[in-house]
């Protein structure tokens, strides 16, 4: 089996790979006592800094959608969150990710969120570039070298004065939304369960 084939298959069943690597460890934290218990400037630092990466995460989602949402294989989106980082979606559901390893107060969560978005930088976004590549050719490899792949660089922040947003783009980001809304939520909820004398927390996870 060639090497390319391999990192295919990997890219199909990355929501699966995914799911492998975070549903234990997430159960594991649950039932894991947590460290901090609601008082106290640390626990508050921490909270803030799930809140922060929250918010931030939704707002790169929204703010790449504007630009993109209907149009991603129709035309190479260079400007706006894309003129500092080529994936700028990929960069939002990260930091919102990342956030419940705070909102838990779970170091193994988190890393196990890094390890699974190590994995969609060097398996899925080649494929995906790939992609854009064959369709856009030189003016897509051009944009590639100039512009990092996730992390941005503000400096090569470039806005039109208008841009054309599509129904469809906002319709299907307002939907995922929805769904990503209930993070903090069902986080809040695991951590009362967790304060609750009678909740068996027999494991000990950084």
């Amino acid at each position: 089996m060639s090497h390319s084939t391999v990192r295919k298959f990997l890219a199909r069943a990355r929501a699966w790979i995914s799911l492998l690597i975070l549903a234990p460890v997430s159960i594991a934290a649950i039932f894991t006592r947590p460290y901090l218990r609601f008082e106290g400037l640390s626990e508050f630092g921490v909270e803030a800094l799930a809140w922060m990466l929250f918010f931030t995460g939704a707002m790169i989602r929204w703010w790449a959608t504007l630009f993109i949402g209907g149009r991603k294989d129709l035309e190479l989106v260079t400007v706006g969150p894309y003129s500092m980082c080529r994936n700028p979606l990929y960069l939002g559901t990260l930091l919102m990710t990342l956030s419940v390893g705070f909102f838990l107060q779970s170091l193994s969560l988190f890393l196990a969120v890094c390890i699974v978005a190590l994995g969609y930088i060097l398996i899925t976004v080649p494929i995906e570039e790939q992609k854009l590549a064959s369709l856009y050719g030189p003016a897509f490899d051009t944009y590639r070298r100039r512009v990092p792949c996730l992390f941005p660089n503000p400096f090569l922040l470039r806005e039109p004065e208008e841009i054309l947003v599509l129904p469809t783009g906002i319709r299907a980001e307002f939907k995922r939304s929805l769904q990503y809304a209930s993070i903090p939520l069902v986080c809040y909820f695991i951590e009362h369960l967790r304060m609750l004398p009678a909740w068996p927390t027999p494991l000990v996870l950084p």
